[in-house]
């Protein structure tokens, strides 16, 4: 009791421990929650203050894109407002998305992309701007189209919808973890409550558990002791050493010890177990597994006499679960051990009278050659013999006991299943010869019914019956088959013989008759048939029979000219089956012959028409082929075996993929499928020949139906004087382009040599002119007004002469273009043409200060004059505006006038020279030609050429 009460102790303070330690760890998990909780507050307030600025920058760019767009279409100032203000606002808001995806690592690139896709479009949409300003609807109208501007909204839009989902993602994510978490908070304080309550119940139930079970258990003593006291059985308590603790009277009286006497003692030492039939280990071990263990054993008794007794021992184990001792219960089993012993005695005698009965039974059953089974009224099997069982597959025992339907079920519905249903119903004996349908089998069964089962002997008669139907199928057979000879005979055309060697007469069929003009029932021998043979036939046809007969073949074919009755030879195949005797004497022979004489002439047609078809195909100029679809040639002509090298036996095995290089066998293939597919194709390639030249050819090919099977059939043309002239033109033309572009950088050379060599000496030489009549003009005070007149229009000449030399330089090679650059120049250029001819010019430049290769600023100023030319010739244009600038490493230069335009298309086709040395130009410079003109609209030329420098890799 005292060890019970300091459990229950024990148990009160490791509850309260534990009650200790949860709401401890609940207070660490709330503090670590509100730290989780506060996370993700700031975790949405970024996505959000994200998502704004993704959603501001969105409408930055509408307020851009409409303020643009209504200032190009209607020209109003007053519509830049929210254009600007768009500018403005954007420019913050990316300032401060920039700072933002600072601290977005994972998709820092895509803010990056982003910014870089916002910064070009800003520099599209000024340039839209600006182009309206300068040139008007007409030039920025095109930009509003522009495939580029509408591509970098879509990359923009596609961005900004890509980052504000992961925006919304984080943010939905950063929601439900603080909700999460404030679910997870209540949870955890209804937890603290429910585990406070759950402790208090828990030392509640186990004071009044221990409480119960300290009463339970002196209720249990008190029971056990009277319950002990009226058992007659012996009673025995041992502790865990099992050492007697407790010994009852009724133990007293069996084995003959007081109490007294063994209270310390084992088990062992008072008894002298001996466990007979169990082993002592594997008795130990399933106590130890079970807690319990119940035999018949033998015991000894103070006077050492054997006791047999029933043991029933138990293990007590107190309410903490461990082993006090143990409990036997025992009783005396002498008397009815000795009882049982003398009946075994008795059973034993009667089983082996009654194995050797049987043994003599058996013996008389298993000398019976047939099967023998009996079976009771349950259909079981009683007995099986050896021979029954190896007809069945299966040993005796595994039979005896069982019922034979159960075992084999496919016998039921046999005939066999009827016959014994029968036999038990009259209790008739029969014989019965009995078909079974599952082995194809049959059986002769004698079937002997009786009061206590059926007895059958059976035995296997299907070999017998086998040669019993073999031998009427054969007799239905053999009269089948000579009335199918009569019928077939009748029916066929062929001319059905029949040549008995023995005594040599050869019957025929109607057809056979016809031939020898003979009646029904007439024979002929076969000298006869011999003498109707061609004279050079007869020869090979005798021979062929007589290495029949020495070789003993029984099939023999012969293919030969006959002479009918009417004089006339016609061609017959003759098929004929030899029969031998058992001695290998032939007796018999019977054949037919068919008339293939219409088959003779159409093959020899066929080979005359082939001959001429040969003949066609070889006197074509190219080369002509029928394939198959795997690519092996049917057919060919001459001239490819004599282009390519090839024999015809060559030509007999070989693929045609294999008259093409590796490089073009894949098109070969490609091209021979479409044809199958579409019904015709063709295609250039290069014949392969056997010595590795290389001969371009075109080849053709249809589908057509060759010997019942879809072939391909082509021809090919030699093409190499074409290919030759095409690589010579291709040449020829970019030796021309060569030249052109050799010519125009001798004349860009000579004339800058020209206007060096003329702003040089021929200005220094007027200045020094200009000087010398001006020195004359002083030394020499004539009082003749004339000659101081003259002198003076001599200095005016002079003057004009330099600038006109001046003029001539700057036009044939403006020294501004190499010493300023190609800005200046065009600036320059349109200056002058709006002084000397009065047509109002603008130009407009956004390159600022980038390098610009000397061709392409030659070439580009050139197109500029050509420009401006053109205007003053044809355009009756009153102003003229000009824009150059530069993006995506592309320099671009934009000329319009508002001139009466002129119809594109119809000028392109007359191939102006203006006009086509523009174009020239430009695709000398590797760049784009385009010119926009309508009648009354004005024209617009626009050049785009690629610049090479790596100086301008960013524009």
């Amino acid at each position: 009791m005292s060890g019970q009460k300091k459990n229950t102790k024990a148990k009160i303070r490791l509850s309260f421990l534990a009650a200790f330690v949860c709401i401890g760890f609940f207070v660490l998990i709330t503090y670590r929650n509100m730290l989780l909780t506060e996370s993700e507050s700031r975790h949405i307030n970024y996505a959000v203050e994200k998502l704004l600025k993704l959603d501001a920058i969105q409408a930055d760019l509408q307020d851009i894109e409409s303020g643009q767009r209504r200032f190009i279409i209607t020209g109003e100032e007053k519509f830049l407002d929210d254009y600007y203000t768009g500018l403005n606002n954007l420019k913050q808001d990316t300032l401060v998305l920039k700072s933002l995806a600072e601290k977005d690592s994972l998709h820092k690139s895509n803010y990056a992309t982003l910014l870089a896709l916002v910064n070009q479009k800003i520099s599209q949409t000024k340039y839209s701007v600006e182009l309206r300003r300068l040139f008007g609807y007409n030039a920025a109208s095109a930009t509003i189209q522009n495939e580029e501007g509408l591509r970098l909204m879509k990359d923009i839009k596609s961005e900004l919808g890509f980052l504000a989902s992961k925006d919304r993602s984080l943010l939905d994510s950063s929601i439900r973890n603080r909700d999460n978490l404030s679910q997870k908070r209540a949870w955890q304080l209804f937890s603290l409550a429910v585990i406070f309550y759950i402790i208090l119940f828990i030392n509640y139930k186990v004071i009044i558990s221990d409480y119960n079970i300290q009463q339970k258990n002196e209720r249990v003593l008190k029971y056990n002791a009277s319950l002990i006291s009226i058992i007659s059985d012996a009673v025995i308590t041992t502790d865990k050493e099992f050492k007697i603790t407790n010994w009852n009277k009724y133990a007293a009286q069996l084995y003959g010890y007081d109490e007294k006497e063994v209270l310390g003692m084992t088990i062992n030492e008072v008894m002298k177990v001996d466990y007979a039939h169990f082993d002592r280990d594997e008795v130990r071990k399933e106590f130890e597994e079970t807690d319990h263990w119940r035999g018949e054993v033998v015991h000894h008794n103070k006077a050492g006499e054997p006791l047999n007794v029933d043991v029933a021992v138990s293990l007590i184990r107190d309410t903490n679960g461990n082993n006090v001792g143990t409990v036997s219960v025992i009783r005396d089993v002498t008397e009815r051990r000795r009882t049982q012993e003398r009946l075994q005695q008795l059973t034993t005698h009667l089983e082996e009278e009654v194995k050797h009965k049987v043994r003599e039974l058996n013996s008389v059953f298993e000398r019976i050659t047939d099967a023998f089974i009996a079976l009771d009224n349950n259909w079981r099997y009683t007995y099986v013999n050896k021979r029954a069982a190896e007809l069945h597959g299966k040993n005796p025992e595994e039979l005896i006991g069982k019922v034979i339907w159960d075992v084999f079920p496919e016998v039921v519905n046999e005939p066999f299943y009827h016959a014994l249903m029968q036999a038990r119903e009259d209790k008739v004996s029969r014989r019965r010869e009995l078909y079974f349908s599952k082995t194809n089998s049959w059986y002769e069964d004698l079937i002997y019914p009786s009061e206590d089962g059926i007895s059958i002997y059976y035995h296997d008669i299907s070999k017998r019956k086998q040669a019993e139907q073999q031998l009427l199928d054969s007799q239905r057979d053999l009269k089948e088959s000579n009335e199918r000879f009569v019928l077939v005979s009748q029916a066929t055309n062929d001319a059905v013989w029949d040549w008995d060697m023995i005594s040599d007469t050869i019957w025929g069929n109607e057809s056979f008759r016809r031939i020898f003009n003979i009646h029904e029932g007439e024979k002929i021998s076969f000298s006869e048939y011999i003498r109707r043979l061609h004279d050079t036939d007869k020869d090979a046809v005798l021979l062929n029979l007589k290495k029949a007969l020495d070789e003993r073949r029984t099939l023999l074919t012969e293919e030969f000219q006959f002479r009918t009755d009417d004089g006339s030879f016609r061609y017959f195949f003759d098929r004929a089956y030899i029969l031998y005797n058992d001695e290998g004497k032939a007796y018999r022979m019977l054949g037919a012959m068919q008339d293939i004489t219409s088959q003779k002439q159409a093959q020899q047609q066929i080979l005359q028409e082939k001959e001429l078809s040969d003949s066609i195909i070889n006197s074509l100029p190219g080369i002509f082929y029928v394939l198959n679809k795997e690519g092996f040639y049917y057919r060919w002509n001459k001239n490819l075996e004599q282009v390519t090298g090839y024999t015809e036996q060559d030509f007999t095995q070989m693929n045609c993929l294999v008259l093409f290089s590796d490089d073009q066998k894949k098109l070969i293939a490609e091209k021979m499928r479409n044809v199958f597919i579409t019904g015709e194709d063709r295609v250039e390639a290069d014949i392969l020949t056997r010595d590795g030249r290389r001969i371009p050819y075109y080849f053709t090919g249809m589908v057509i139906n060759y010997e019942g099977e879809n072939c391909l059939m082509g021809v090919g043309f030699d093409i190499t004087e074409r290919v030759q002239s095409q690589l010579e033109l291709k040449k020829s033309h970019q030796d021309l382009r060569d030249l052109a572009t050799h010519l125009q950088d001798i004349r860009e050379d000579e004339r800058t040599r020209i206007a060096r060599e003329i702003h040089d000496e021929l200005g220094q030489q007027l200045t020094g002119l200009k000087m010398d009549i001006s020195w004359l003009s002083k030394k020499v005070q004539s009082p003749n007004e004339e000659i101081n007149v003259k002198l003076s229009e001599a200095l005016a000449l002079i003057d004009d002469t330099v600038k006109t030399v001046r003029r001539i330089a700057t036009q044939l090679r403006p020294s501004i273009l190499d010493d300023l650059g190609l800005v200046s120049a065009i600036e320059w250029q349109a200056d002058e043409f709006e002084k000397r001819f009065k047509i109002k010019t603008s130009f407009h430049s956004t390159l600022g200060n980038i390098g610009i290769d000397k061709e392409i600023a030659t070439g580009i100023f050139r197109i500029f004059q050509e420009c401006l030319t053109n205007v003053l010739r044809h355009s009756q244009a009153t102003e003229v505006k000009s824009m150059l600038s530069a993006s995506n490493g592309v320099l671009r230069l934009l000329v319009s006038d508002n001139g009466i335009g002129f119809n594109a298309s119809a000028i392109e086709s007359k191939k102006t020279l203006g006009l086509l040395g523009m174009k020239e130009r430009t695709l000398i410079m590797g760049g784009t030609y385009d010119i926009n003109s309508k009648p009354g609209e004005g024209t617009t030329v626009h050049i785009a050429v690629p610049l090479a420098t790596s100086d301008n890799e960013d524009l």
